[in-house]
């Protein structure tokens, strides 16, 4: 008998608009996002095991219960009263840390996988409901798509926008941000960000340059590189660099391919992590 398993990927996430509109009074944050996802993608298999397990492939050290792929699998398990046991293979593309949601694209698949493995029929809808009990951004990854996301991340409006194509730069410095840390030192503002604004917009560069990130000050102040990664993405020539969630992640929008393999072609050697993709649109 073939192996029982099924195989899903999951999209990192960014944010084209990330305001942080107030601090609740049990310590998190109300929020209003436009999120969408970049054509880089973990793989995440899950089968039927003896015991539960998550293997990261090359991280043995994220192969632990505190992995969110882990929790994902007693979420589900709870909700649903599944008795049977898995294993979750992760190979992984997203780098760790990174404001690109890398923990709750793999959790939100694990339970996108299991829901498939299992023929429990849940709807998307019904996982994002509890997705949430994991983290903010799971309810956005079960989706995987532009969306509004707002509250404390658990209200999520899909969005059917067509919106401009772009090719991105991703670098990453290969430092690890903790999102705990960076909302604790972000101070509130009173300028949001226009969603609707950006939504109406439809030229490329007047698109992508709308893109805002309220943490991105927190998080240079706690990681230095940010602000590197931003001059010399400047002096290679891109005028469109954005911070992604809660860093140390910097984007680059190009409208052309060629246009991003020459500002590549000068970072290549000089950071952790450094290519090009699209966003998904």
């Amino acid at each position: 008998m073939s192996e029982m398993k099924v195989i899903e990927k999951g999209y990192a996430k960014i944010n084209l608009i990330l305001n942080v509109l107030n601090k609740l009074d049990d310590g998190y944050h109300n929020i209003d996002f436009l999120m969408t996802t970049i054509d880089i993608f973990d793989q995440i298999t899950v089968t039927i095991a003896d015991y539960d397990q998550v293997e990261v492939i090359d991280y043995p050290e994220l192969s632990n219960q505190n992995n969110l792929a882990f929790k994902a699998i007693k979420l589900i398990k709870d909700k649903y009263q599944i008795n049977q046991s898995f294993k979750v293979s992760i190979i992984k593309n997203i780098p760790i840390g990174a404001g690109l949601a890398g923990g709750s694209v793999d959790g939100s698949a694990t339970l996108r996988a299991i829901n498939k493995l299992m023929n429990l029929n849940k709807t998307l809808d019904q996982l994002a409901d509890i997705s949430i009990e994991l983290g903010s951004d799971l309810p956005f990854c079960i989706y995987s798509q532009l969306a509004r996301v707002s509250g404390t991340g658990q209200t999520v409006k899909l969005l059917d926008h067509k919106y401009p194509s772009s090719y991105v730069l991703v670098i990453n410095p290969g430092v690890e941000l903790s999102t705990k840390d960076v909302y604790q030192n972000h101070h509130i503002t009173i300028y949001n960000a226009n969603i609707n604004k950006m939504l109406n917009t439809k030229n490329h560069d007047d698109f992508y340059k709308l893109i805002s990130n309220d943490l991105t000050d927190s998080a240079k102040k706690l990681e230095p590189l940010i602000d590197q990664i931003e001059n010399d993405l400047i002096n290679a020539g891109s005028t469109i660099n954005k911070m992604s969630g809660s860093g140390a992640t910097m984007l680059a929008f190009f409208k052309t391919k060629k246009e991003a393999e020459v500002v590549l072609d000068k970072l290549t050697n000089k950071y952790k992590y450094c290519l090009i993709t699209k966003v998904k649109s």
